[in-house]
């Protein structure tokens, strides 16, 4: 599919409020126009114009598609912004609606008026654009969409130099301010318990709609649920997302073949437990993660726990703790058999799945489990909620191996392959916001891109126990990517597209979206951080973080076997210790 996004550059712009911003457009190939105010120009860095996936066919003869403009420059930008639509890359396909256009006929949209901001590293809210198209557009036809489109306005000097204190970055540059924020997600959680106990429905999130405000997001198995549910909740807006089958949690057990970059099931197998499934995915292209790579090998590859069945999973990220000593990240599920591991058991690389079910020890051994969260199975309806699953991750002890010089080094890089975003930041991001660009590299899909479309997700995650989950981000994928991952994908890195910042865990889904665990509360969890490369422990503000700090506790199943089989190398031996009481963050408690 075509990609439908397309970079345009916008440092700043300041027009005055009293010309109409056609009348400030040069017509198609002409010099920029000059005005009292000074030079506006089609600039060429900084603003990207993006597209929520592919254009969607309506009723009749109409087609549409949400696009935004997100500020990539270091300034901010002063309205109003204009965007000028020039074609849709398809013939007899046109812009609809319009409410000014250019002298030559092109169409013309005030995304940023006068009198606002567009903040640095900000998002527009989505602007919802209409298409006439011939009544027998077929999908095929539609998929080639393109848009070509130019952004207008004047540069100014920067207005905002860069802060460190972040507390409010998942508002900036939006139309609601922190307080906004924390009072719908308040009323989602007051209300949690009512919806989840309606038929149908799989959880909840905080979003926004069309107009960029607040909503509560519902999602349900089927859209014909929505009836039973009301339409504000608290005076807050409430929208229904059909999630056909659920939300879904598990590694992948089938074994997928890649052809030119895209990802293919080759013959499904069974195993003792666990059957296989076929379903074929589209991948960017690229490389294969699914190969056994010389050591180091790079985060986002096929990896999995050894002594589990047949399949596969994805080696998120490399960490470090204070001491210099150096892990791996993944999801629980992936590396301690969905919570049911021993500590200590080997995790190798390609997963046995991608190895036609061998294992191959030691010779693909990349470290062992150290320390896991297990999942609780608490009910999903009742008199009350017990927040208690907040994450779905674990991690190894990366071992030493030999690269094909001989020299000695770990067995994971802190990279992903060559084909991939390259080296994750040191500096998480805790705050996401709705509608920031992300990406990721995984096992499955390899690279694909895709933005946050909700924070506080709650839901029922169905897979060889249906648990219940809180405080997820919630993905969806940007064009031309369906979605940010598929089965296999699981415990992937999701950062910024914006300086690699980590932001989640990829480790479930559901129809076209994607469900992470918030990074911040995982490596806090571990008393880890992401390993850059550099091997130096930064705070997200840059500062080097002392020595002291909560100890980290072994959540695993810890009995006398670990010791006794000598699965620990004894220099880890010391992560291991009993828990007092189960992990559980601070969370909202509520009932009816």
């Amino acid at each position: 599919m075509s990609t439908i996004s397309a970079r345009f550059g916008l440092m700043a712009a300041c027009l005055g409020a009293s010309l109409a911003p056609a009348s400030l457009v040069p017509a198609w190939g002409a010099p920029d126009a000059k005005t009292p105010q000074g030079m506006v120009r089609d600039l060429k860095q900084g603003v990207e114009v993006v597209a929520a996936g592919r254009l969607r066919l309506t009723e009749g003869d109409r087609a549409t598609v949400s696009v935004s403009l997100w500020n990539a420059s270091d300034n901010d930008v002063a309205g109003p912004v204009l965007l000028v639509i020039d074609g849709a890359g398809i013939d007899g396909v046109d812009i609809a609606n319009h409410p000014e256009q250019t002298a030559d006929g092109r169409a013309v949209f005030e995304i940023v008026p006068a009198g606002s901001v567009l903040l640095s590293r900000g998002m527009t809210s989505p602007l919802e654009l209409e298409f006439a198209v011939p009544e027998a557009l077929s999908r095929e036809q539609a998929d080639a969409f393109q848009l070509a489109a130019r952004v207008f306005g004047r540069e100014v000097p920067a207005s905002r130099k860069p802060v460190d204190d972040e507390r409010d970055f998942a508002v900036r540059g939006k139309s609601y301010n922190l307080d906004d924020l924390s009072r719908v997600i308040a009323i989602q959680e007051r209300n949690m318990a009512a919806l989840m106990q309606k038929p149908g429905v799989v959880g909840t999130s905080v979003g926004e709609n069309d107009r960029g405000e607040l909503i509560v997001r519902v999602f349900t198995e089927t859209r014909g649920q929505a009836r039973a549910l009301p339409g504000h909740i608290e005076g807050v807006e409430v929208q229904v997302s059909p999630t056909p089958g659920g939300f879904k949690v598990g590694p992948a057990r089938d074994t997928i073949v890649f052809q030119d970059g895209v990802a293919k099931n080759e013959a499904t197998r069974a195993s003792e437990r666990l059957s296989a499934t076929r379903t074929d995915t589209t991948a960017a292209p690229g490389g294969d993660p699914t190969i056994r790579f010389d050591r180091p090998v790079p985060i986002g590859c096929s990896a999995f726990n050894a002594t589990d069945v047949c399949a596969s999973g994805t080696l998120g990220a490399r960490c470090i703790d204070s001491s210099g000593k150096i892990y791996g990240l993944s999801n629980s599920h992936v590396m301690s058999k969905e919570g049911l591991s021993l500590l200590g058991e080997e995790i190798v690389q390609p997963s046995q799945g991608d190895n036609g079910c061998n294992v191959d020890l030691p010779d693909n051994l990349i470290g062992h489990l150290v320390d896991f969260m297990p999942s609780n199975a608490v009910p999903a309806t009742g008199t009350s909620l017990q927040f208690s699953n907040f994450m779905d991750t674990a991690l190894l002890s990366v071992t030493d191996s030999l690269d094909p010089d001989g020299n000695v080094v770990p067995a994971v890089d802190a990279a992903t392959p060559e084909d991939g975003y390259g080296t994750p930041s040191s500096r998480e991001l805790r705050n996401l916001r709705i509608g920031m660009l992300v990406h990721k590299y995984g096992r499955t899909t390899i690279y694909t891109r895709g933005a946050c479309a909700g924070l506080n997700v709650n839901g029922v995650i169905g897979g060889g126990v249906a648990v219940e989950y809180y405080n997820m981000h919630e993905f969806r994928g940007t064009a031309p990517f369906a979605n940010l991952g598929a089965p296999g994908d699981s415990g992937s890195l999701i950062v910024t597209v914006d300086g690699n910042r980590p932001v989640s865990l990829l480790f479930a889904g559901g129809g076209n979206r994607t469900l992470g665990n918030p990074i911040g509360p995982v490596l806090d969890r571990f008393n880890v951080k992401i390993d850059d490369g550099s091997r130096t422990i930064t705070t997200a503000a840059g500062g080097n973080i002392g020595m002291s700090g909560r100890q980290g506790v072994a959540m695993g199943n810890l009995g006398p076997t670990v010791e006794e089989r000598g699965l620990l190398p004894p220099e880890l031996r010391g992560r291991i210790k009993a828990p007092s009481g189960g992990f559980i963050p601070k969370g909202p408690q509520q009932t009816p």
